[in-house]
């Protein structure tokens, strides 16, 4: 025991090591004074070294009991105030054992008696109060040791369940040689074989110390990490009562020095979070013992986060002593055996999102033994998100205002418009031909239908990615077949050539899309090659989403004006009379983002021009996004 000692002695720093070389110093000692007491020739020598016995039998339990405390998740009870208590109380019972003269408290006067044949002498002597007293309080701080690591030994992996079962019979061992002696079991008669018991523990501590690694892989250090994580960690029971939680958690949820452990989680948090936390899972119990319902509404499974910004819009006023209220009633992940629910933590005026997942924890037969529930503090997320949805809304009712501006503008302008028209058609009419003011009518009435055109487009521009906008998956073969369709006479007209290979499904809108390839083939039409034009579509496919080119051998793009080419109302050549409003390219910037995606220019003058559409899968509508 001495040689074990020594070796933990030697691994000091690790999780446990003092206290066990400790426990095998005092057991060794017991041996040794044991020997001593029964190698005794006399009265008083063997009164002294059985009061020197005494030392060892004071240490060795509290060592136990301490090593139980640092092995096991509960380090933070072994402080300096407790072992001060145990210290007080050694140095009070050895008192009485070094006085024990004065009173015979701790055992009656000392008979040696001769057995075996005159082979040994042994002391044959009564107890006191104050021993049965101290062997009492050695035998609670054993067996709560044991029960320390029998808890370990239920609830950990493989390796530290060989740990602790090693321990745990060593520990037996020790206190039953005990038991049997001083109950007069003992094999050996007016023998201690107490001492024997402990080498037999100190050979099985041994096993544990080389076999299973004791002192290097020490389940402490899983809650070392745990009580470290920034995330909070809760343990429940299959009852629903706390049973451990991190400093994350109690950080999170409950106020400065407050404790919830052995308390309901339904005392914690409110009902129906915990409706929807372990809904589906076992049917929750009153205290009782009856089973109750958790509700007729089950939890939402989904495939998404919840939505925390929106999750506002479901907050239970709920008045509870902790400050707790439910943020989201029943948001769920998309595993079968998590739940998650966000709430609203309130301390001292501040108020904290945190989220909520909960798993059941089952055992290698796959019986329920409790649950976890890990706990995120949300709250910058949320900010964000709120800030977020804020300025979507912000933003909309700018689409909106807009929208509804150009739609007067509109209607205001397009009147009096088409007023002049008739009246400059009248007027041409009746002018002759030849005449230079059937000229200047002639070009008044070209930048008046230049005019509605520029509505128009200015119109289209505002309503791209209004709220009616709906997005659907939509096969790009088919739009661009309708398109083509629809300019077949533009495309006769100017002697081109339109190819295109297979073309990937988006998503997206139907009637955008439309609008985006017509305006794109038209302006490749529009500034195409004279002599031979040429149009040409392509896909390619990348990881996360589709890329369409629409390339013309046309007259090409100055570089100086692509980083312009998007501008509203911008003209690449302002003195071509065919150069349409300036807006086609706008608009397709913004149908394209209004899909989350990316449009590109890339073009060489006199070769020709290829425009370059990135969507991502899975594209949700961003202009028309709007919080619940």
């Amino acid at each position: 025991m001495t040689i074990i000692g020594l070796f933990a002695w030697r691994n000091r720093g690790a999780t446990g090591a003092r206290s066990f070389s400790v426990l095998m110093f005092a057991s060794a000692l017991w041996a040794v004074t044991y020997a001593f007491q029964i190698a005794g020739a006399n009265e008083v020598t063997i009164g002294f070294w059985a009061d020197v016995n005494h030392i060892p039998v004071t240490v060795a339990p509290v060592a136990w009991f301490w090593l139980s405390l640092q092995f096991t998740t509960y380090k933070r009870f072994a402080t300096r105030r407790l072992l001060a208590v145990f210290v007080t109380i050694a140095i009070v019972y050895l008192t009485f054992v070094f006085t024990n003269s004065w009173h015979s408290l701790v055992r009656g006067p000392i008979e040696p008696t001769i057995v075996a044949d005159g082979a040994l002498v042994i002391s044959e002597h009564s107890f006191g109060p104050v021993f049965w007293l101290h062997t009492a309080y050695s035998y609670l701080l054993i067996l709560l040791g044991i029960g320390l690591f029998v808890q370990l030994l239920i609830w950990s992996p493989a390796v530290y369940r060989r740990q602790a079962s090693l321990l745990i019979l060593g520990g037996a061992v020790a206190v039953g040689t005990s038991a049997v002696y001083h109950t007069g079991l003992s094999p050996i008669p007016y023998v201690d074989i107490t001492p024997f018991g402990f080498a037999i523990t100190g050979i099985i501590f041994f096993i544990a110390i080389y076999q299973y690694q004791l002192f290097d892989l020490t389940p402490i250090a899983r809650s070392f990490v745990i009580d470290r994580l920034e995330e909070g960690v809760v343990v429940l029971d299959p009852q629903y009562r706390i049973v451990d939680m991190n400093v994350a958690a109690q950080s999170l949820l409950l106020p400065p020095d407050a404790t919830a452990i052995g308390e309901r989680v339904d005392v914690l948090l409110p009902t129906a979070v915990c409706q929807s936390q372990f809904d589906g899972f076992v049917p929750m119990t009153t205290k009782d013992g009856s089973a109750r319902s958790l509700g007729d509404e089950r939890v939402r499974m989904t495939n998404e986060p919840p939505n925390m910004a929106e999750s506002t819009q479901a907050v239970n006023k709920v008045e509870r002593k902790n400050s707790v209220k439910a943020v989201v009633d029943s948001p769920e992940t998309a595993s079968e055996t998590q739940h998650t629910a966000l709430i609203a933590v309130e301390h001292d005026m501040e108020t904290t999102y945190v989220q909520i997942s909960t798993t059941p924890i089952v055992d290698a037969r796959d019986d329920l033994v409790g649950y976890s529930m890990v706990l995120h503090d949300m709250t910058q997320t949320y900010q964000l998100q709120s800030e977020l949805q804020r300025s979507a809304k912000k933003l909309q009712r700018s689409n909106e205002d807009l929208e509804a501006f150009a739609g007067a503008v509109s209607h205001d302008l397009r009147a009096p418009l088409r007023a002049i028209d008739w009246n400059l058609e009248r007027l041409e009419d009746g002018i002759e031909h030849s005449s230079e003011q059937s000229e200047l009518a002639k070009t008044a009435k070209e930048n008046t239908e230049a005019a509605q055109e520029m509505i128009h487009a200015l119109l289209s521009y505002a309503k791209v990615g209004g709220p009616e906008t709906s997005f659907e998956h939509v096969d790009c073969n088919v739009v661009v077949n309708r398109v083509l369709s629809r300019l077949q006479f533009d495309i006769q007209n100017a002697d081109a050539t339109v190819k295109y290979e297979e073309l990937p499904t988006v998503t997206g809108s139907s009637h955008l899309l439309e609008l985006l390839f017509q305006n794109l083939l038209s302006n490749a039409l529009t500034y195409s090659d004279e002599t031979n034009p040429e149009i040409e579509i392509s896909a390619t496919t990348i990881r996360d989403g589709h890329k369409i080119h629409i390339s013309d051998n046309g007259v090409g793009i100055d570089p100086d004006a692509i980083p312009y080419v998007f501008d509203i109302f911008y003209q690449v050549d302002p003195a071509n009379t065919d150069g349409g409003t300036g807006m086609g390219l706008a608009i397709c910037k913004k149908i394209v983002e209004s899909h989350n995606g990316e449009i590109t220019v890339d073009s060489t003058p006199g070769v020709g021009t290829t425009v370059t559409l990135y969507f991502p899968q899975n594209t949700e509508p961003f202009l028309s996004s709007q919080p619940q």
